[in-house]
């Protein structure tokens, strides 16, 4: 049965490679900047270690969008260097708001650590003789791990990029490489993965 085998490990590869490298997307790194650099200058004002600067972007983090404005009676101390960093900081947090990048890229870093859980057992699954019935579920519980974090805006697409095209082909050979030998041989119509097939 090693082709239908190497069929499903095919489909599951383009996800399971590209998950690795979606905190390489803009908005991930925009949302991840904005989370430590604000929580280092609300760290710093509580130790009193920061700058009047530090301090403005702190509170400035801490109060509502709508109420940030406040914060500009400090300009006359800070200066304007400040004042265009403090603007640069406000329109970030903006940003970060309206795109709701705090609850996708929460979403975004659960979906990569499901795929990791996935990838692992299908590794483990391959070791089996005939790991037909067990990537038959792996593979739903994958398409339906999709569905939901693209309901959810959390991926972007169908949760696949081809730059990594090249990544999937040595993922997938890798597997067949390594466990293709314990597969036993297939038969001439695998009824299993034709049905399941059927279904998507």
């Amino acid at each position: 049965m090693s082709q239908p085998i190497e069929r499903k490990i095919h489909d599951f590869s383009p996800y399971l490679v590209t998950a690795r490298y979606h905190n390489k997307w803009f908005p991930y790194r925009v949302y991840v900047g904005y989370s430590y650099l604000g929580e280092l200058a609300v760290l710093l004002a509580g130790l009193g270690l920061a700058s009047p600067v530090s301090a403005l972007i702190a509170r400035a983090s801490a109060a509502p969008v709508a109420n940030s404005g406040t914060a500009a009676q400090s300009i006359g101390q800070l200066g304007w260097g400040a004042f265009l960093l403090l603007v640069v900081w406000l329109c970030v947090k903006i940003y970060v708001q309206q795109e709701s990048l705090e609850k996708r890229c929460s979403l975004l870093t659960s979906y990569r650590r499901q795929c990791r859980q996935i990838e692992f057992e299908l590794g483990e699954a391959l070791r089996a003789s005939d790991p037909m019935p067990e990537l038959i579920q792996l593979k739903a519980r994958l398409r339906d791990l999709i569905d939901r974090s693209i309901a959810e805006d959390a991926i972007v697409g169908v949760g696949v990029d081809d730059r990594w095209s090249g990544e999937w082909e040595r993922f997938s050979s890798d597997l067949i490489a390594r466990h293709s030998a314990n597969w036993s041989p297939a038969p001439n119509t695998d009824r299993r993965e034709r049905k399941e097939g059927d279904g998507q």
